[in-house]
C-alpha cells in the first residue's frame, strides 16, 4: 500500500498543478449571467462542490446563445476541467471534443492564442490520465501508447511555444511525467491509486508539486497547472 501511495507521488508530482487551473481567457465572457455563474462555480469549488459546481455551469452553457462564442468556449473548457478534477475523463473528453470542433471555426478574437494553449494543455492532461487508467486496467501498450505519445508530444509543443520560463518548466516536467509512466514496470502499476482532485482546496495559482496521488510514472486527472498568468480561477482546475 505505501509503495503504491509513493509510486503515485512520483509519477504525478509536476501534473498535480493541473487542478488548480486558472481561468484562461476571462475576456471572453461577455453575458452578466455567464459571469455570475463562474463566480458561483468558484465558490463551489472552493468547497469542493464539483458537482454543483459542473450543474451551475451546464445550466448556463444552455441559456447563453450559441452565437456567444467566446463564452461558449470558456464554459466548455472549464465544465471538462471539472469533469477532469472529478476523475471522470469519458465526460471530460467528450467536452473536449465539441470544443475541439468549435475552435477548428472559431476566431483569434473568440479563441486567443491563451485560450487555445488552455485547450490543449487540458486535452493533453486528459490523455495522460487516461493512458494511466488504461495501464492501471492491464490494458496492451497498443491500446495504452498512442494515447500516451499523444499527451507527450502536446507537453513537449507546450514547452517549446512557452512564453514564460514557468510554463517552459512546467511543460517539460509534465513530458518528463508521461515519459516515467510509458517505461513504468506494469507489476509497479497495477494496484497504484488513481487521484481525482488535488489537495490544495483550489488555493494553488501556479503550477506546483501538490500532494496528489499518482502512480510513479503516470499521472491522474488533475488539473492544469497554472502557466504563470494572472488568470481568473473559476473551477480551480
Amino acid at each position: 500500500m505505501l509503495r503504491s501511495f509513493l509510486l503515485a507521488v512520483w509519477l504525478m508530482a509536476p501534473i498535480a498543478g493541473y487542478f488548480c487551473l486558472q481561468y484562461a481567457a476571462p475576456e471572453l465572457i461577455k453575458s452578466n449571467e455567464a459571469a455570475a455563474a463562474f463566480s458561483q462555480a468558484s465558490l463551489l469549488t472552493q468547497q469542493e462542490d464539483w458537482e454543483s459546481a459542473v450543474a451551475v455551469l451546464l445550466e448556463t452553457k444552455a441559456l447563453v446563445p450559441e452565437k456567444d462564442v467566446g463564452t461558449q468556449n470558456q464554459l466548455k473548457l472549464e465544465i471538462a476541467k471539472l469533469y477532469l478534477r472529478q476523475g471522470m475523463l469519458d465526460q471530460a473528453r467528450d467536452e473536449l471534443v465539441i470544443l475541439g470542433d468549435k475552435l477548428a471555426t472559431s476566431t483569434s478574437e473568440q479563441a486567443p492564442d491563451q485560450f487555445r494553449r488552455e485547450y490543449q494543455r487540458v486535452m493533453a492532461n486528459t490523455d495522460f490520465y487516461t493512458a494511466w487508467q488504461l495501464r492501471v486496467q492491464g490494458e496492451v501498450r497498443d491500446t495504452w501508447e498512442p494515447v500516451l505519445d499523444g499527451a507527450r508530444q502536446s507537453f513537449r509543443q507546450l514547452a517549446e511555444t512557452a512564453n514564460t520560463t514557468a510554463e517552459r518548466t512546467s511543460r517539460a516536467e509534465d513530458n518528463e511525467s508521461a515519459i516515467r509512466l510509458a517505461f513504468l514496470d506494469d507489476e509497479d502499476l497495477i494496484g497504484t491509486p488513481f487521484p481525482k482532485k488535488c489537495e490544495c482546496k483550489s488555493k494553488c495559482k501556479k503550477p506546483g508539486k501538490a500532494k496528489g496521488k499518482k502512480p510513479k510514472k503516470q499521472g491522474e486527472p488533475q488539473d492544469d497547472a497554472s502557466q504563470g498568468e494572472e488568470d481568473l480561477d473559476t473551477t480551480g482546475t
